[in-house]
């Protein structure tokens, strides 16, 4: 099915294991205690990855597909955990960041166009970053900027795998890249803040 003697699918492999050691560290740093992962965002996200993965297969991502829906598993598995060991105050707007999300994923099972449910995908995983933005802004220091840096790898190592360049094989990991870099911006900024006050 897919050929082992290209670019795309050799990123996509390498793409595959970085996520794996980068899920590993993460989960490592939340049962010590160090981190403490939203489980509204995690599971939102794995949730979206794995519905973002069926929308690029039938739009021939091609490797880049089997990228998305691998590491959509080790989220949903990030997101349970983070149930029990993860950020345990949720507010009204994490509720409701949580049921736009839903409301999106129900969506999806409304449209056959891959281009509609990808839009529609990717608003959602959009939405789902607000409860970690949130937390990030009370604790900036209970989340890893080194887990997004290396996602951010992932992502274009994920893009480099994609085999068919369509806006609808490209929209949702562009989205996700360049919502991780606001992510460790916004981390960062405000570390800063927190050290200086």
């Amino acid at each position: 099915m897919f050929d082992f003697s290209t670019w795309t699918t050799w990123s996509g492999v390498a793409a595959i294991i970085l996520s794996v050691a980068n899920s590993a560290l993460y989960l490592r740093k939340t049962f010590k205690g160090e981190v403490k992962p939203h489980c509204f965002t995690w599971l939102i996200w794995g949730t979206l990855m794995e519905t973002s993965a069926y929308a690029m297969f039938k739009a021939d991502a091609g490797f880049g597909a089997v990228v998305v829906a691998f590491c959509g598993l080790l989220s949903l598995l990030t997101g349970v955990i983070a149930i029990f060991k993860g950020h345990k105050q949720f507010t009204i707007s994490d509720k409701i960041s949580l049921g736009l999300a839903s409301f999106a994923i129900l969506s999806l099972l409304v449209t056959d166009d891959p281009i509609h449910a990808l839009i529609l995908t990717t608003t959602a995983d959009l939405l789902g970053y607000y409860p970690t933005f949130r937390k990030v802004y009370k604790d900036p220091f209970n989340e890893s900027i080194f887990t997004f840096v290396v996602y951010i790898v992932i992502g274009l190592m994920t893009l480099s795998a994609i085999e068919n360049l369509t806006i609808t094989t490209l929209l949702y990991p562009t989205a996700v890249l360049l919502a991780n870099m606001s992510l460790i911006v916004f981390i960062a900024l405000c570390r800063l803040i927190k050290k200086r006050s």
